[in-house]
């Protein structure tokens, strides 16, 4: 009898340190033989087909991303623009919708694991037929107390330090807390990241709406953390473990690393 194998499409954010950790995933799925599609910037391709082990399963579809007034023409991922126009980027991800309708309809996956598109959930819903997974690259201890528990504008702006760090009382931790001089680094959370959507809302959204989360971490680590995720979500938390990127077999490069070295006196 022939194992079933499954169709599954990968959306990360457009930010190389959402990509790889989601193609670091793409490999680990691929290599027990099922078929992934893997949604980029087309400027992205280069860097992720050298991580791609699998380019018989996994298949790189390039995204084109809209031009947004305010955008550098290019623009593609965070690295093409400074962290005050990230917001503008977003709303360009978000102008991908018709595309990704589109693409979805055709491809019609099992699966589609996705993170800062927070309207994935409800466009899978209309086609039909698609589970969808929050896949978060972000550490559980942080996405606890970043995203579970957080007040709305008026309130963290009235609040003081001590009252933003002090953790809801379902909270698992007494030590992996906020200190009052992070509290109010917290704000970037309200602020706005798209059009009409905050940080915050786009995070919130998509791990409320999705069918399960993922986390990139194992339960012996950070178990009581996904376990409050799960609580809060009401949704299944899955571990994936750290998905690391495998090292490389090649030897280093003969002069590259001994030439920089060279340049330092001993002992500095």
């Amino acid at each position: 009898m022939t194992e079933s194998k499954m169709e599954i499409v990968m959306f990360p954010w457009l930010a190389f340190g959402h990509l790889i950790p989601y193609m670091n995933l793409s490999n680990e799925i691929a290599k027990r033989g099922h078929k992934i599609s893997f949604l980029l910037p087309k400027n992205a391709e280069i860097r992720l087909q050298k991580l791609n082990h699998y380019p018989n399963l996994i298949k790189l579809h390039k995204l084109t991303i809209p031009h947004v007034d305010g955008l550098p023409y290019g623009a593609e991922t965070t690295a093409d623009v400074p962290t005050s126009l990230e917001s503008l980027l977003a709303t360009a991800f978000d102008e991908l919708y018709d595309e990704i309708k589109s693409f979805l309809r055709n491809v019609k996956p099992h699966f589609i694991f996705f993170d800062f598109a927070y309207w994935i959930p409800d466009l899978a819903r209309e086609i039909g037929g698609i589970k969808t997974l929050f896949y978060s690259v972000f550490s559980p201890a942080a996405a606890s107390i970043s995203f579970v528990k957080s007040p709305d504008k008026t309130t963290f702006m009235a609040s003081t330090a001590a009252e933003l760090v002090k953790p809801p009382p379902d909270y698992p931790s007494t030590t992996v807390v906020l200190r009052e001089s992070e509290a109010k680094l917290l704000s970037f959370l309200l602020h706005e990241y798209g059009k009409g959507v905050t940080f915050y809302e786009r995070v919130k959204k998509g791990m409320t709406g999705c069918d399960a989360i993922g986390m990139r971490t194992c339960r012996e680590i950070e178990g009581t953390f996904c376990d409050y995720i799960a609580t809060h979500s009401e949704k299944s938390v899955l571990y994936t473990g750290p998905v690391l990127s495998e090292p490389k077999n090649e030897p280093l490069e003969e002069h590259g690393l001994s030439n920089w070295l060279e340049k330092f006196e001993p002992g500095q």
